[in-house]
């Protein structure tokens, strides 16, 4: 059963930080000094559009920006959008679920050991994705073909939405997101040991007490 729970707070540790990561402006505009979008576009529109992107993907926004008199994001990017929100509702029902599972393990077992098996599959996981990272092109694209069972997420040169979440955008936001797992999943890692040191200190403190008493 450790295993099973360590496998599911794996995935909640690769996982949740992309979540969190979607939703905070400064990650979009800290990849989009990268990408190099502010020299195409207008900068107020990007944050214009980051906010919409957010809101939308959260559930509480739109996309219905004017630009230059005309919608700035057609029909079809709005669809494909609403799509992934609807991913991304049920990827947080799932990571909550996950959480709660991992939660009534630690807390009924006492089991503090998936806290470190976490982390070496969290470590394979990572080094996975960061090997499909020189490849991620045709990944993403099959990424997108078994998610989404219709065509509207391709897209060509003329829609706003690929040209500010460029392809370079998701890559940096993999690898952001991979280094953000990593990192909370060695932190998970040394505070199992150091639960266990606490353990070990308490129990003695215990044991001599119960010594002092005997005697």
């Amino acid at each position: 059963m450790k295993y099973i729970v360590s496998l599911l707070l794996s995935i909640l540790l690769l996982v949740t930080p992309f979540l969190v990561l979607s939703h905070v402006t400064f990650t979009y505009h800290f990849i989009y000094s990268f990408t190099g979008i502010y020299d195409d576009m207008p900068r107020d529109l990007i944050e214009e559009a980051t906010d919409s992107f957010i809101g939308i993907i959260h559930g509480d926004g739109d996309m219905l920006i004017k630009h230059n008199g005309e919608s700035l994001f057609k029909a079809q990017e709005i669809f494909h959008m609403y799509e992934v929100r609807g991913i991304f509702s049920t990827l947080k029902k799932v990571m909550l679920f996950f959480l709660l599972v991992v939660i009534l393990y630690i807390v009924i077992k006492k089991d503090y050991s998936v806290l470190k098996l976490q982390f070496y599959i969290n470590v394979l996981l990572v080094v996975f994705f960061a090997m499909l990272s020189p490849f991620f092109s045709s990944a993403f694209d099959t990424f997108h073909r078994i998610i989404f069972h219709n065509e509207y997420w391709l897209f060509t040169s003329e829609h706003y939405l690929i040209n500010i979440l460029t392809l370079d955008f998701f890559l940096y936001f993999l690898l952001i997101g991979l280094l953000s797992s990593f990192v909370f999943s060695t932190g998970l890692f040394f505070l199992e040991r150091r639960v266990r040191w606490l353990e070990y200190l308490l129990e003695e403190t215990l044991n001599k007490r119960e010594n002092t008493f005997t005697i």
